[in-house]
């Protein structure tokens, strides 16, 4: 093999190998670390709902200044429902929903979703809230029906 050959191959395998890095490195999700909005129900009237991830390590003060930075309309209501990471969350049902009502109906009483760890309300006249719901879990924000759980052949949970 020439040197001319050799060097050729080289410089083609620096290519490949630079693009195989600069591919995946644009390929991966900036937010998969922290915090990550997933899912949004916006009517255009009074109502912005959004449904977050996180990764269970997360304090709550990162959340807190997370939901305070978040786009607010005032007149509008913006709730802010944070679930930890690997959960059941009712993104589509979420953000493809016809109405606050059916977003809500997804979120507090739909069978398989998880509850949430932190919710937060920015009210129409700009106060705003952040509630623990593994502290306060009769706060109205906080989900207070209880994941469907399997049953064995006893009907009895497992």
């Amino acid at each position: 093999m020439s040197t001319a050959f050799k060097a050729l191959l080289g410089v083609i395998g620096v290519i490949a190998i630079a693009t195989v890095v600069f591919v995946g490195v644009g390929m991966m999700d900036e937010g998969d670390e922290g915090i990550r909005e997933i899912g949004q129900y916006d009517n255009n009237g009074d109502a912005n709902i959004v449904v977050v991830e996180f990764p269970p390590n997360e304090q709550r003060e990162t959340i807190l200044r997370h939901a305070q930075a978040m786009k607010h309309q005032t007149g509008k209501s913006t709730e802010v429902y944070y679930f930890y990471r690997g959960v059941k969350i009712p993104v589509n049902e979420v953000a493809n929903a016809e109405s606050k009502e059916k977003v809500k109906a997804a979120l507090y009483e739909e069978s398989g979703v998880d509850n949430w760890r932190f919710a937060y309300l920015r009210s129409a006249d700009g106060s705003d809230r952040l509630v623990d719901c593994q502290k306060e879990q009769s706060n109205a924000l906080c989900r207070q029906k209880q994941p469907d759980l399997p049953t064995g052949q006893n009907g009895l949970q497992n």
